[in-house]
This record gives C-alpha cells, sequence and structure tokens, in this order.
C-alpha cells in the first residue's frame, strides 16, 4: 500500500495498466482470465458485504485493484475477479517471525486495532481450483467468517501451538507508534454468490488455524 502511495503513476502501470494489457491479450487467445484482487476495493466502513456490492475503496492500492477488476471484467463475459481476504500461510512471515518469538520466550505485541478476515492458504487454492474447474464467471469472495483482530488471532494461534497466552501482549498502533496506511472497521466479506456457484462458504478462525497447524507439520 505504501508503494502505492509513494509512486501512484508507476503503481498504476503495473496495478491496472499492465493487467488490463495482459489480459486483453489473453482473452483474445481464447484464455479465460481470472484477477485476484483485494478486499481493500471497499473502504471497511461496513462489513459483510456481497460480490455485487459497488467498491468504495479509500486508499489508491484499493483504488488501483477496483480500476483493474472494471478492466478485467469488461474484457470478455468470462472474466473472473477473485477478492481475497488475508491469506496466511505457516511461511507467511509474520506468522514465522511470531512463532520465532514466542518459541525463544519473547513477548509479542499485536495490534488491537488493526481487523483482518483471514483464509489459509488451503482454503484460497481450494476457492480457486473450483473456479478453474467450472464454467463461472463474474465476481467471487474469499473471506474469513467474521474480523478479528491481529492480537485476537494471536492469542489464538498461540494457544493452538501451546506457547504461554502470557507472551501475547496486545497494544494499539497509537501504543506502538505505527502509522497504519489503513484501518478499516470491517475486513469481512459476504460469499453468498460464492457459495451458491461453488459450494465454498467463509471459513472460521478455528478452521484457518487448523489449516496453519497441518501446513506446518507437513
Amino acid at each position: 500500500m505504501r508503494t502505492c502511495d509513494a509512486d501512484p503513476a508507476r503503481a498504476r502501470r503495473i496495478n491496472v495498466d499492465g493487467i488490463v494489457s495482459i489480459g486483453r491479450r489473453l482473452v483474445a487467445e481464447g484464455v479465460r482470465v481470472v484477477f485476484l484482487s483485494t478486499n481493500a476495493v471497499f473502504s471497511g466502513d461496513h462489513g459483510d458485504l456481497a460480490e455485487d456490492a459497488t467498491p468504495d475503496p479509500r486508499v489508491a492500492y484499493g483504488c488501483m485493484k477496483a480500476d483493474a477488476e472494471r478492466g478485467i471484467l469488461d474484457l470478455a463475459d468470462g472474466g473472473v475477479v477473485v477478492r481475497m481476504g488475508k491469506v496466511l500461510s505457516a511461511r507467511l512471515p509474520l506468522l514465522t517471525d511470531w512463532r520465532d518469538r514466542l518459541g525463544r520466550g519473547e513477548t509479542v505485541q499485536p495490534l488491537t486495532d488493526l481487523v483482518m478476515a483471514p483464509v489459509s492458504l488451503t482454503f484460497a487454492v481450494e476457492l480457486l481450483y473450483r473456479v478453474a474447474t467450472n464454467p463461472v464467471a463474474g465476481v467471487f469472495h474469499a473471506s474469513g467468517a467474521r474480523d478479528v483482530s491481529y492480537a485476537d488471532f494471536l492469542g489464538a494461534y498461540a494457544r493452538a501451538l501451546g506457547f504461554d497466552a502470557r507472551l501475547v501482549q496486545p497494544a494499539t498502533s497509537h501504543e506502538l507508534d505505527i502509522a497504519l496506511p489503513a484501518q478499516p472497521a470491517h475486513a469481512c466479506l459476504s460469499m453468498s454468490r460464492t457459495f451458491a456457484r461453488l459450494g465454498l462458504d467463509r471459513q472460521s478462525v478455528d478452521a484457518v488455524i487448523a489449516d496453519l497447524l497441518r501446513e506446518e507439520a507437513a
């Protein structure tokens, strides 16, 4: 997000113009295009937004993703947009840092005032597989079942890993002197159309953590 704010002209060439140009070439070759977007196309003022909700981005990154969405959907009837919530993998640097520090007995201060609606990488891949293997078009969502703060998620994750919960010491961005590029009140999206077309519903926090533990054990 900060890169988009720092150099919006270059970011737009990459995130909008380049994406749509590539999409146009692929469609001309008969290829169905699936564009991975983000819940940042919404302001976050309201939660549970449906797949047909009108984007209202507040940050440059979200504006560019929304513009790219429109470009892809306008290319052909077969264009697909998949808006992702926070996709978590056991190898994500944020999670590996948390695990390493907790494993050393160090305290971690996750934010209480930043929310996400996480899905696991396993969940995201399954959704994309269903998109790829079904004749669908339009907008789909990959979202967690509810908004959860980074602090609450880490607390649950640490307990599942067997770490001392006292090592998780939540704090606000103000207390840690962190300037957040965006601070939406909501991140959760509806998956009503996605469920109807692909049979996949929103993922619970417990299911996300279970997928992470399986990934770590693999």
